[in-house]
């Protein structure tokens, strides 16, 4: 993993930690977990892991 992909993975966990934690966007909270292991499988070239 590239230090790119682990900054652009640790920016979406730091936004989702965020809304969580303040019981805001309860209604994205799929979004920012799915767009968080997105940004972890995208580095490991694995298409298939996000069908």
């Amino acid at each position: 993993m590239t230090d790119e992909y682990l900054e652009r993975a640790r920016e979406i966990c730091e936004r989702f930690e965020t809304v969580v934690n303040s019981g805001d966007e309860v209604k994205e909270w799929s979004n920012y977990n799915y767009e968080f292991h997105k940004a972890l499988y995208a580095s490991a070239n694995m298409p298939e892991t996000m069908e």
